[in-house]
């Protein structure tokens, strides 16, 4: 993996992280 796939790949997961912990909040 380069270096902007893996940043785009860690940038995914850190937004999916973020709404589930969003949705378990609520």
């Amino acid at each position: 993996m380069s270096g902007p796939q893996m940043l785009a790949y860690l940038w995914q997961v850190n937004q999916w992280l973020e709404t589930r912990r969003i949705r378990i909040s609520l």
